[in-house]
């Protein structure tokens, strides 16, 4: 094999690598960004996070030693920091909701919220997805169902 070859196989493999690798750290850096509002608010209370996931504009976090819930939620319009005592509800009710395109007889998600409920009443709702407002939908139903389920075994 001569220098050429060996040369031009090296220059296209940085090319494809080097788009890779600066996806990879916009990734990092916009998980951090989401991330940070919540360790700051967990710091002023003490606590410590052993539980966290984060869906492209939304941020669930959770102290169980504390038994508290931190939501953070990032919009064009506005930012969105909660923290939630889970010992104040008694239960989490996942709601989905669907809209009908009666031609094609599909459905589209266009809002999936964790509500939170004390005596039948809701006492919060959490946004993980609004098709007004959030960028896509990816798998936010499997993170919903499983951030509803992690809040109901707490309770």
């Amino acid at each position: 094999m001569d220098l050429s070859s060996i040369t031009w196989g090296v220059i296209i493999f940085a090319a494809c690598l080097i788009p890779l690798i600066l996806l990879g750290s916009q990734i990092k850096r916009n998980s951090k960004k989401l991330l940070t509002p919540i360790l700051e608010e967990v710091k002023q209370r003490q606590g410590k996070i052993t539980v966290y996931e984060q869906i492209l504009d939304v941020c669930f976090a959770m102290d169980e030693q504390q038994n508290v819930l931190y939501y953070y939620r990032e919009t064009s319009e506005k930012n969105e920091l909660k923290t939630i005592y889970l010992k104040d509800l008694e239960t989490s009710k996942l709601n989905i909701q669907r809209k009908s395109e009666n031609k094609n007889r599909s459905t589209t998600v266009t809002k999936i919220v964790i509500e939170l409920q004390k005596d039948s009443k809701t006492v919060d709702n959490l946004i993980v997805y609004d098709i007004n407002e959030s960028k896509q939908l990816i798998p936010e139903v499997l993170y919903a169902e499983k951030w509803n389920r992690l809040i109901n075994s707490k309770l």
